[in-house]
């Protein structure tokens, strides 16, 4: 075996790269009176039995917000059909804006209606938040994992 390493010190957006590709998802929640839709690029299995997943969001955004312990949200990776949609979720805040009316979002109601699903997805999840941990600006959810949705695709986009 060659005892030469290899490897060489990359930065940290290099390894994104090299690692990939990475799903890039869609986060859907509720307000009282609108659906919100953010972009997640942070987020993985956390557990299989039971079924959990974790992802990060600044503590600064509209969703870190809204979602409380016990919230119904879901996480979609969206076709490539969809790309710009997708993108332009991940650049506008819903603070201000109904960002699923602006787009034209089409949602697909899952779970009696607790959670909305991105019907141009390949695979998502409906997720009940059961714990939220403070990490510096960032909150760190964990949710376990309600029900799965996919079309037999793997046709989602890519982060990197």
């Amino acid at each position: 075996m060659n005892s030469e390493n290899k490897l060489k010190a990359i930065t940290l957006n290099e390894s994104l790269i090299q690692s990939s590709p990475h799903p890039f998802a869609l986060l859907v929640s509720k307000d009282i009176d609108k659906k919100n839709v953010m972009g997640v690029s942070w987020y993985s299995f956390a557990s299989l039995k039971p079924g959990k997943m974790i992802f990060i969001l600044s503590e600064k955004s509209y969703t870190s917000k809204l979602l409380k312990m016990g919230s119904y949200v879901s996480l979609c990776v969206p076709k490539e059909s969809v790309k710009d949609i997708a993108l332009s979720c991940s650049h506008t805040s819903g603070r201000d804006i109904d960002k699923v009316a602006k787009f034209g979002i089409d949602l697909v109601a899952g779970e009696d209606e607790k959670a909305w699903m991105i019907k141009e997805s390949n695979v998502a999840w409906v997720l009940k938040i059961n714990d939220k941990i403070h990490i510096d600006d960032h909150n760190l959810f964990v949710a376990v994992i309600i029900s799965c949705h996919g079309d037999g695709t793997n046709e989602g986009l890519r982060a990197f």
